[in-house]
C-alpha cells in the first residue's frame, strides 16, 4: 500500500484524501511502531521463559495493541468490524496454544526423534 501511494504522487493519485496534518502524521508513525516495540520486547521476554512456537504468540498481541491504542490515541470509532476483528484474533491466539495442539506436537517431536 505504501508503495502504491508513492507511485501514485506524480499521477496526483493522493489529492483529495491525504490530508493530514503533523500531529496525525506522528501519531500514526507512534501507532505503527508503538505496538511493534511492544510485542518484539514481549518476545523477547517470552523466549527466555517459554519456548520458541510459544514465544511466537507474542507477535499477535500487535494487532490487538495497534487498534486499541488507535481507539485509545486517534480516537478512532468503535464499530462492530473492529471488534469481530480484535474478537477473531484473540480467539486465534488461544487455540493456536490449546493444550492438545502442545500435545501433538511433543507427540510429533517423540515420533521424530524415534525415527532416526
Amino acid at each position: 500500500m505504501v508503495i502504491l501511494g508513492l507511485v501514485s504522487i506524480p499521477f496526483g493519485g493522493y489529492q483529495g484524501y491525504l490530508t493530514i496534518d503533523a500531529t496525525a502524521f506522528w501519531l500514526i508513525i507512534y501507532l505503527g511502531a508503538g505496538p511493534t516495540a511492544i510485542s518484539f520486547a514481549a518476545f523477547m521476554w517470552a523466549s527466555r521463559i517459554a519456548t520458541a512456537a510459544r514465544a511466537a504468540l507474542t507477535g499477535y498481541i500487535s494487532p490487538l495493541l495497534g487498534a486499541t491504542l488507535g481507539v485509545v490515541v486517534l480516537s478512532e470509532p468503535i464499530t462492530t468490524q473492529l471488534i469481530v476483528g480484535m474478537v477473531a484474533v484473540a480467539i486465534g491466539i488461544v487455540v493456536s496454544d490449546r493444550p492438545d495442539r502442545r500435545d501433538d506436537r511433543r507427540r510429533a517431536a517423540a515420533r521424530q526423534a524415534l525415527s532416526h
